[in-house]
């Protein structure tokens, strides 16, 4: 079961990689949608993430089309350039969850 979909939006960051794998780390499972920006590597973009949407030229309209992918209730909106701790998606499910 999909605890929550990450949406990470990215035009061509070096750091996609680390970022997908820091989610694929958590202790929830999340599903991976990479939001392409114009510069993505679509090649290692769909080698890496259960979905891929674009690629779009504009980073608010790609995040909104990643999380239309979105197989899950909660959305984690990252960003390419950022490593994620284990316990971040964990935490922000928590976190969520009080709302509901």
């Amino acid at each position: 079961m999909i605890a929550a979909s990450a949406v990470c939006v990215d035009n061509g960051e070096p750091t996609l990689e680390r970022c997908v794998q820091s989610l694929r780390n958590q202790s929830v499972k999340v599903e991976v949608i990479i939001a392409a920006g114009p510069m993505t590597n679509m090649e290692v973009a769909k080698s890496i993430a259960d979905k891929v949407v674009g690629p779009i030229d504009f980073i608010g309209l790609a995040r909104l089309e990643g999380i239309k992918a979105a197989g899950s209730d909660f959305v984690l909106s990252c960003d390419s350039d950022s490593i994620y701790g284990e316990g971040y998606a964990q935490y922000a499910l928590d976190d969520l969850q009080r709302f509901i």
